[in-house]
């Protein structure tokens, strides 16, 4: 994968990656050794999974922010979203995002990006699988975008869970 997303980027393709922790630290680590080595700008998300128990992951995911933010002397900054950002060598490289959908704040989350998940699935919501599309069906994957986004729907997950 890591490959894959330099592939891109060498051909002139913003990227961005996104990654869920999951409680262990050495994976974030090494996510963000290699995202700031090749200046890919790296999303860390809390985990949305609402089995877990929020006040210890939360209280992890805070913890695990505080310790990347030392040991990869991170500027500390908070964006238009209310989320805590790093920089490195004067360029937003780390950002934090917290979990819009424990806050109920589905007017935040659904305009931050398109979700695609590893099997091939567009999630308009991390929680729900109503309105998800299968990008993988066979059929023009542009008209699925394009469906997903213009849908009435994409703004009220939250009321429709």
């Amino acid at each position: 994968m890591k490959e894959t997303i330099l592939k891109i980027k060498k051909q002139g393709v913003f990227v961005a990656v996104d990654v869920v922790f999951d409680g262990d630290y050495e994976n974030i680590h090494k996510f963000v050794s290699w995202a700031l080595a090749n200046s890919i700008p790296l999303r860390i998300l809390e985990v949305v999974d609402l089995i877990f128990d929020e006040n210890s992951n939360r209280t992890k995911y805070f913890e695990m922010r505080d310790k990347v933010f030392g040991e990869f002397k991170l500027k500390r900054d908070i964006d238009e979203l209310d989320e805590t950002v790093g920089y490195y060598e004067g360029r937003k490289m780390v950002s934090f995002y917290h979990s819009f959908c424990k806050e109920k704040r589905c007017d935040i989350c659904h305009s931050l990006a398109i979700r695609v998940n590893s099997n091939g699935t567009i999630k308009g919501c991390l929680i729900s699988t109503r309105n998800d599309i299968d990008l993988l069906d066979g059929e023009d994957i542009s008209i699925h975008i394009r469906t997903f986004m213009n849908a009435p729907y994409f703004n009220f997950f939250c009321n429709k869970l």
